[in-house]
């Protein structure tokens, strides 16, 4: 299993099943899937905070809407990466 997949498979478990899957994995496998699990967080709160700002007023997407969004998106992933414990949580990206 490639470490996204052991990083699916962690999420598809109760939290509760997190101990013994744990308890089965060599410390290096679980740096490796935490790495992917950070990444998958960063990725899905840009990707959630993008969409509700972009969508927010039902409207179409301009590109006043479009670069608000992308804004918001920033500081949303910012705060994540602030709170996983990154040295440098400022990582903005413009698209």
């Amino acid at each position: 299993m490639t470490r996204e997949q052991r990083a699916a498979h962690l999420l598809r478990l109760a939290p509760v099943d997190w101990r013994e899957y744990a308890a089965h994995i060599l410390p290096s496998e679980a740096q490796q899937i935490a790495t992917v699990l950070e990444a998958r967080a960063q990725q899905a709160i840009r990707a959630a905070a993008y969409l509700t700002n972009a969508t927010y007023s039902g409207c179409a997407i301009t590109d006043q809407v479009h670069a608000h969004a992308v804004r918001k998106q920033n500081i949303a992933v910012r705060k994540v990466r602030r709170a996983l414990g990154f040295t440098y949580p400022d990582a903005p990206v413009s698209f």
